[in-house]
C-alpha cells in the first residue's frame, strides 16, 4: 500500500539540510525547503503528480484536495461582496510569472460566478525574487493611502508589469496610481509594512502554503496556475455547501468563519528537553528570555544558509534571544571536525568574541576550496591575532576533540541527526528555517 497523501505531497520537498533523517518523521510544514528550486519546481511536480494514471495516487490527491485549512481572511486586502459565499484567498508574490498567469483564470472566475465570488490577498515574496518585498511594500502603501481600491490597482498594475520592477519602474507606477511617490520609496527603503508581511508569512506556514500562487477555496487547497476546469468542481461545490450551512440559520456574516473552523493547520514542532552547556558560545542577549540553540556544522552549506535568518532574529528581538552555538560536525564532512575544534581554540584564546570571528571566517570562506583544511585555518587565527603556535598545537594535538563530541553526543540523545537543527525554547526545528518560523516561536514564548 502506498503511504498517505501527506507523505507522498512530502516526498516532492526539499529538506534544507544536512545529515540524517530524524527516526520519527517530522511533520512537512516544519522541515526547511530550498526556495529557489521549491517555488520553481513545485507546481510542475505537483502537475506530474495530478496526473499519474495510478487510480489509488488520484484518489490521494483528490483527498488532499478536500482538506478544509483553517485560512483566515480577516484583514488582509478583498475584493468583491463581503458576504459572497465562497472565499478564495491567494499566497501570492508580484515577482511570479505563475500568479500572473493564473490572474487570466481569476478575471474567468469573477466573470463567471460574480457576487458569489470574494478573493482576499496575502502576501508570500518568495526569497529568491529580488523585487518581490519591494513590490508587496509598494501594494500595502498604495492600500495605506487609498484603501482596498487602491492596493487592487496596484496589484493588477504590478503583476502587469510582468517583471519590469525596477526602482525607476515602480517610481513611474506609482505616480501613474496616483500615490505619493515620496511615501512609497521611504516604504519600501524602510520596510515599513515587513510586520504585515511576515504575518502574512506565518500564516502561509501554517497552512502549508510552499509556493506561488497558492489558492485556498474556502479552505481547500489549490496549487499552481490551474486551468478553470480545475477551480469550477471546488468553487461549485462549495457554493452548494454555503447555501447549506445558510438555509440552517449559519449568519452570512459569520459564513467563512463557520467553514474554516476546525480547518487543518500546521502541527506544532516536536519538543525536548535539552539544556545548553555554561560558557557555550553564544550571541544576542544573555539573559534572554528564548535561547535557541543551534546544532551545526562548519562544513554544511545549509548551516550558511541560515545565517541570513538567524542576523534577522537577533536584530529583531535583540533582548529576547540568546542563540547558543553547539558543534554537530557531521561524518560525511572530513574537514568539519577539525574546523570545529579551531573554533573552540579561538574562543579559549579570545573568549566568545573570537569564537565568533571564527566561526564567520569558517562559514564566509565555506565554499572556497581548501578553505576549511589545516592551512586555511591558520590563516584564519593570524588574520584575528590568535597565538598561532598554541593555536596550530591545539590543533595537532586534537585538544579540543573530545569537547566537540560533547555536543554531538547532547544532538543523538534527543533525535537531532542534521545540521542545522534548532531547539528554540524546546521546539526543534530541523533544516535551513525562514525566519518566519523563529518568529512564530520566540513570539509564542515570549509574548
Amino acid at each position: 500500500m502506498r503511504p498517505r497523501s501527506s507523505f507522498l505531497l512530502a516526498s516532492i520537498l526539499l529538506l534544507g539540510s544536512c545529515g540524517g533523517v530524524p527516526s520519527t518523521p517530522a511533520a512537512p510544514a516544519l522541515q526547511a525547503i530550498d526556495p529557489s528550486e521549491q517555488a520553481a519546481n513545485l507546481h510542475t511536480r505537483m502537475e506530474a503528480f495530478r496526473h499519474l494514471s495510478d487510480p489509488e495516487a488520484e484518489a490521494e490527491v483528490a483527498e488532499e484536495a478536500a482538506v478544509v485549512w483553517k485560512v483566515p481572511a480577516d484583514g488582509a486586502p478583498l475584493l468583491g461582496g463581503a458576504l459572497a459565499p465562497v472565499t478564495i484567498v491567494e499566497f501570492g508574490d508580484f515577482q511570479c510569472g505563475f500568479c500572473v498567469r493564473a490572474e487570466r483564470t481569476l478575471a474567468q472566475i469573477r466573470a463567471s460566478y460574480g457576487d458569489a465570488v470574494r478573493i482576499v490577498w496575502r502576501d508570500d515574496p518568495l526569497p529568491f525574487h529580488e523585487r518581490a518585498n519591494a513590490t508587496a511594500e509598494l501594494a500595502r502603501e498604495a492600500r495605506a493611502e487609498k484603501g482596498d481600491a487602491g492596493f487592487w490597482a496596484a496589484h493588477d498594475a504590478l503583476l502587469a508589469a510582468r517583471g519590469e520592477l525596477s526602482d525607476g519602474a515602480l517610481e513611474s507606477l506609482s505616480r501613474r496610481l496616483g500615490l505619493d511617490p515620496t511615501r512609497v520609496a521611504a516604504a519600501i527603503a524602510q520596510n515599513r509594512y515587513e510586520d504585515g508581511i511576515d504575518d502574512d508569512l506565518e500564516i502561509a506556514d501554517d497552512v502549508g502554503a510552499e509556493g506561488t500562487p497558492t489558492f485556498f477555496i474556502n479552505g481547500r487547497r489549490l496549487v499552481g496556475a490551474q486551468p478553470l476546469e480545475s477551480w469550477k468542481p471546488i468553487i461549485d461545490s462549495e457554493i452548494a455547501h454555503a447555501r447549506a450551512l445558510l438555509a440552517k440559520g449559519t449568519a452570512p456574516s459569520a459564513l467563512y468563519d463557520t467553514i474554516i473552523q476546525g480547518g487543518r493547520v500546521a502541527p506544532d514542532p516536536r519538543m525536548v528537553k535539552i539544556d545548553p552547556p555554561s560558557g557555550a558560545p553564544f550571541r544576542g542577549d544573555p539573559a534572554g528570555s528564548v535561547v535557541i540553540q543551534e546544532f551545526a556544522d562548519f562544513q554544511c552549506p545549509y548551516c550558511a544558509r541560515a545565517e541570513e535568518a538567524l542576523a534577522r532574529v537577533l536584530t529583531r528581538y535583540p533582548s529576547r534571544v540568546k542563540l547558543v552555538w553547539r558543534d554537530l560536525p557531521l561524518s560525511m564532512h572530513v574537514n568539519a571536525e577539525l574546523a570545529a575544534e579551531a573554533a573552540v581554540e579561538a574562543k579559549k584564546q579570545k573568549g566568545n568574541l573570537g569564537f565568533w570571528a571564527m566561526h564567520d571566517k569558517l562559514l564566509d570562506h565555506q565554499g572556497a576550496p581548501h578553505a576549511l583544511e589545516r592551512p586555511a585555518l591558520v590563516i584564519y587565527a593570524k588574520e584575528m591575532g590568535l597565538d598561532v603556535g598554541a593555536f596550530e598545537k591545539a590543533l595537532d594535538a586534537r585538544v579540543h576533540a573530545a569537547e566537540v563530541t560533547i555536543d554531538a553526543k547532547a544532538a543523538s540523545a534527543v533525535d537531532i541527526r542534521g545540521t542545522p537543527a534548532f531547539v528554540v525554547g524546546g521546539y526543534v526545528l530541523d533544516g535551513a528555517q525562514p525566519f518566519v518560523r523563529f518568529r512564530k516561536l520566540i513570539r509564542r514564548l515570549a509574548p
